[in-house]
């Protein structure tokens, strides 16, 4: 009830929860906490301890008559207010208000000095020799590993299994000694056959993260060039020489990871499927659509963009939404395409692709505002594929083919030429 009276009333996402074990569940998720709001329980001093054995001080509201938890047992840890109760609504959204404008709470800015893996990248690079923490605010970080001790599959298991942690961090200073192991396992996986089709493709999503994370904290090093060539012949593999939709749905479904990766490599095999079925099967038309796949998005400041159909989107939902975030957001096609000449020799038209892959075919996206009749070929298939890629993780099983069209404004007027195959050959 709190939660929900709280909601609307502070400018701050609010979570619930309700043992102390499930808060430090919540802790070792990958989600930023700037205060706790507490109730007079026993629960309370166990998270306290908890909070002071991690060294992190998270503020705190004490909801209660203060007869169970005693605050000047934790000098450390700041009380913001202590509240008679529960239903203090205003009271509490008030104390809230009033810290972040005297910004005793204030957002935290990302730390720079950690490099994000996906867990489940980790089990695949293992045994890796160097201090491994868990991130508990954008700024707090635990160190779960010394360097020193090898971070085995069995540590890696219980994280990712057990405790439901997605991501751990090293270091940027470690980064190299990560890379050799991540260059080991490409190659080994490469030149073997142990893996499965569905399993590379889920690895490529892990793979595709860890080197947009990489590219952002020291740029396309020799090194990060290597191993994003070799995360896009990963990603041709799984996809294969006759890639099928319906085939890549179930994988789909099973991966954990952001969307910013996993609907880079769902692009690149739903856009070589459809390829396929328009009778454009060459491995060369096959690497150009997967290359466009792999890097179109490379050059968002923030991931979560990738997330939105293009800047009327994001305005709905981000009102200050504007400026020189704006102006980065409408230019990322074309400085995705200007960095992808630094990394790799690329077939002509992947450029293009890029470019292009926020246009509309009525000539309502951006960056140049083109018609379907100035859209190349192939971009009009990645545009496509794009498209049914956020309907497969919105809102495939509510809405079938004129659902589709519907949701992404194909109309009967800009559905022509190489827009129509493609929207036709999509399986519902």
């Amino acid at each position: 009830m709190l939660t929900f009276n709280l909601e609307g009333m502070i400018p701050a996402q609010i979570t619930w929860v309700e043992s102390f074990h499930d808060v430090v569940d919540f802790l070792l998720e990958d989600v930023p906490i700037d205060v706790f709001i507490c109730q007079d329980y026993e629960d309370t001093n166990k998270l306290l301890k908890y909070l002071l054995t991690v060294n992190v001080a998270i503020p705190y509201i004490l909801v209660g008559p203060g007869e169970v938890v005693d605050p000047d047992s934790f000098p450390d840890i700041r009380l913001l207010e202590r509240v008679d109760s529960i239903y203090s609504v205003e009271q509490i959204a008030d104390v809230v208000v009033d810290a972040i404008e005297n910004e005793v709470i204030v957002p935290e800015k990302d730390n720079t000095e950690f490099f994000r893996i996906a867990t489940e990248l980790l089990l695949k690079v293992v045994p890796l020799k160097a201090d491994i923490y868990i991130r508990l605010s954008k700024i707090k970080f635990v160190k779960m590993f010394r360097k020193g001790r090898e971070f085995k599959p069995d540590d890696a298991k219980r994280y990712l299994e057990s405790k439901k942690v997605n991501y751990l961090y090293i270091k940027k200073d470690d980064m190299n000694e990560f890379i050799g192991h991540f260059q080991n396992m490409l190659e080994n996986i490469l030149n073997s056959d142990h893996l499965s089709s569905e399993d590379q493709a889920l690895l490529s999503a892990s793979v595709h993260e860890s080197i947009a994370e990489m590219q952002k904290l020291v740029g396309f090093t020799p090194e990060v060039k290597k191993l994003a060539e070799e995360g896009v012949r990963l990603t041709l593999r799984s996809i294969g020489k006759s890639p099928k939709l319906k085939n890549f749905m179930s994988t789909l479904d099973q991966y954990q990871g952001s969307y910013f990766s996993a609907h880079a490599i769902a692009t690149a095999h739903v856009s070589c499927a459809l390829a396929l079925a328009l009778h454009w099967p060459s491995d060369t038309t096959f690497k150009k659509l997967t290359l466009a796949a792999y890097f179109h998005d490379i050059a968002l400041d923030q991931p979560e963009f990738s997330e939105f159909d293009g800047v009327d989107h994001i305005l709905n939902t981000k009102p200050d939404f504007g400026g020189e975030t704006e102006k980065r957001y409408r230019s990322h096609p074309y400085l995705a395409s200007e960095m992808l000449k630094d990394i790799a020799e690329v077939p002509p038209d992947v450029d293009v692709i890029i470019m292009q892959h926020h246009e509309r075919p009525d000539g309502s996206g951006f960056p140049r505002g083109l018609r379907h009749s100035q859209i190349s070929p192939l971009a009009a298939v990645f545009i496509v594929a794009h498209d049914y890629v956020r309907f497969l993780f919105e809102d495939r099983y509510l809405l079938g083919r004129e659902g589709f069209k519907r949701r992404f404004d194909y109309s009967e007027d800009s559905l022509k030429g190489t827009f129509k195959k493609a929207v036709e050959a999509i399986e519902f």
